[in-house]
């Protein structure tokens, strides 16, 4: 006999315990019973993901959500696709419907709209229902039709971090930044990657932690001075070599501790002398890092009296650029060193995890007598490497995806560490 379960008159905590056991499928799937499991049940359960990425970058919007798995080492996606018109009939078994509109099965939906603007920002206010967590926004508004309508709709518009573009095709962007940031309140990040950009209220940019503008003409230096970005990066603007040492002049003066890394595109027949500060800048030969380290070799140095150094210089690669650049650590070869081995070592217990779920299976023992060696040594052998790709002939497509994903990544960060630990001037700067 069929016993009903009272689901939803648990309480809070044990309800959300019991939802952290189902599938994504399942939870979706279960968030479409009724209106008061969605807004009710869900919102009790607070469930978090790592981030929505809402995407309308192209003709067609683009819905990603990132969840973290159980292990807390893992991600997986749920994606939806929308396209325009109706989907063409196949074998409804391989399909879900959901009210008039039809999705496919699978970890990636395709969702048919007339109006996929429309249709995307409708599934993601379901989706932002059920699923709490930080929204990444990116905008192309070649390709948008109705751009006023999607930052209607707050749960887009309020986010964590805001892309704008723009195509070739500039003749038919009637939208300015101005009106966009007017729309949307952003938490923590803007790119703008617009030409056609009025004044922007510095009110709704000064206090986010990154700023990167390809058009910041409209700026003047009180303006630069004014925002407490830990990262800015202006393209294009009206900046010279006085307002650079003003600029950092005013750092020197300062208590600031925020700044980072400020980049100012620059002209590279521009000189910028610091003959002319008024501050005593020493020559202190130093190489900061990213994946792709900034060669500060002709940088100068200057410290304040709390301690806290910083470095100018003039770039000239792919573009020219006058870096502003603050060590917050002063030793950062070896964070940088330490975070690193901290990802070998997650990445070593995802290598665990997967053997130990395969003990005793005949087909893994080849591919396991690798594995386990590599866990004993932390380390993967090279010239084991060829062996490895011939014994994953013998596993599952997954398991093998599996491994071949955690082998990349070890691999990855090996020749980060070798790269660091071959530094010979350990003066670095995390950026």
């Amino acid at each position: 006999m069929t016993v009903s379960f009272p689901l939803l008159r648990l309480p809070a905590v044990a309800l959300r315990e019991v939802l952290l056991n189902f599938g994504t499928m399942d939870l979706l799937e279960f968030s479409f019973t009724s209106t008061r499991v969605r807004d009710c049940v869900f919102r009790s359960a607070r469930l978090r993901v790592i981030e929505h990425n809402v995407d309308f970058l192209k003709e067609y919007p683009h819905i990603v959500t990132v969840f973290k798995k159980d292990d807390g080492l893992n991600e997986h996606k749920l994606e939806w696709e929308f396209v325009g018109g109706q989907m063409t009939e196949k074998s409804h078994q391989e399909e879900r419907r959901i009210g008039c509109h039809r999705h496919k099965n699978g970890d990636i939906i395709q969702c048919h709209f007339h109006n996929p603007e429309f249709g995307a920002s409708v599934v993601f206010n379901h989706i932002s229902k059920i699923f709490q967590g930080p929204v990444n926004l990116f905008l192309d508004l070649t390709y948008i039709r109705n751009l006023y309508s999607i930052l209607l709709n707050q749960n887009i518009s309020e986010c964590r971090k805001l892309e704008v573009y723009e195509g070739f095709d500039n003749e038919q962007n009637d939208e300015d930044l101005y009106g966009i940031l007017d729309m949307v309140n952003i938490g923590k990040e803007l790119k703008a990657y617009v030409t056609n950009q009025d004044e922007i209220n510095l009110d709704q940019i000064c206090h986010l932690e990154s700023l990167t503008l390809e058009n910041a003409n409209w700026m003047t230096l009180p303006d630069l001075i004014s925002l407490n970005c830990r990262y800015g990066n202006f393209i294009n603007h009206k900046f010279g070599p006085s307002d650079v040492h003003s600029f950092a002049e005013n750092w020197y003066n300062s208590t600031n501790k925020t700044l980072a890394k400020m980049q100012l595109g620059w002209d590279v027949d521009t000189e910028l002398d610091l003959k002319e500060s008024k501050l005593e800048w020493k020559n202190d030969p130093s190489e900061p890092y990213h994946s792709n380290r900034i060669d500060c070799s002709e940088g100068y140095d200057i410290t304040r009296s709390d301690g806290l150094t910083a470095t100018i210089l003039v770039r000239d690669g792919f573009e020219c650029s006058a870096l502003f650049l603050v060590w917050h650590d002063p030793y950062p070869e070896k964070t940088r060193l330490n975070q690193l081995r901290e990802r070998m070592a997650e990445e070593f217990k995802k290598f665990e995890n997967v053997f130990e779920s395969h003990r005793g299976n005949e087909k893994y023992v080849t591919v396991g007598k690798f594995v386990k060696s590599w866990i004993e040594t932390k380390e993967i052998a090279h010239s084991s490497y060829e062996e490895w790709k011939y014994a994953l002939d013998y596993v599952t497509e997954d398991t093998c995806h599996l491994y071949n994903r955690i082998v990349k990544n070890v691999n990855d960060i090996q020749k980060e560490i070798k790269l660091w630990e071959s530094v010979d001037n350990t003066n670095n700067c995390i950026l």
